[in-house]
């Protein structure tokens, strides 16, 4: 059997070692030198390679052909402006969608959609995200074996 999983996140910052980021926020202020997609795609870049390095760690090397990394959402703020992209996996690239506005927080009209969509995501990532995760990792472990 392989050795534990040291972090499921490309971080090893020890609170987040074991919870994993399901959505990438990016924010983009005036004085910001990086665009917040250029950001989000580097953090799915890793992410992405962090999710191969655990289904290869834990002996699921062989498993992954046909298997797709689950698309991810990312979060981009510019000013007063949410938008969402979607990365997904097309199996040798990683492809990015969008963008879709979620909203913002200029009006209360605006606010309300916002908020809509962050509790969309938010059920997402408890459900949809949590079985990947979950299958992700115990497919690979299950292989091991």
């Amino acid at each position: 059997m392989s050795a534990p999983i040291p972090t499921i996140n490309q971080s090893t910052y020890p609170p987040l070692r074991f919870r994993p980021i399901a959505i990438a926020i990016g924010s983009k202020t005036t004085t910001a030198s990086a665009d917040p997609i250029v950001q989000n795609g580097f953090w799915t870049a890793a992410w992405h390679r962090r999710m191969e390095e655990i289904s290869a760690g834990l002996g699921g090397g062989e498993q992954r052909e046909g298997r797709r990394i689950i698309t991810l959402p990312l979060i981009c703020i510019a000013n007063q402006e949410w938008s969402v992209y979607f990365a997904v996996d097309r199996g040798t690239s990683i492809e990015m969608l969008g963008p879709v506005s979620m909203g913002g927080t200029q009006s209360i009209d605006s606010a309300h959609i916002l908020l809509a969509n962050l509790r969309a995501l938010r059920d997402w990532i408890k459900t949809t995200f949590a079985t990947f995760i979950q299958d992700w990792v115990v497919t690979s472990e299950r292989n091991d074996s």
